[in-house]
């Protein structure tokens, strides 16, 4: 069993740290736009 073809069609992001990871499944160019730009802010301070 399958995603919908807007879920497929997405991205998957994958936060790790040291114990454990995260995934979250962006759908949207631009959510995946907003996103990269907080954390290349959070990155960079």
């Amino acid at each position: 069993m399958g995603y919908s073809p807007k879920v497929n069609s997405g991205y998957e992001l994958k936060i790790k740290t040291k114990l454990s990871s995260a995934y979250c499944i962006v759908t949207t160019e631009t959510v995946k736009e907003k996103l990269a730009g907080i954390l290349d802010t959070h990155l960079s301070n």
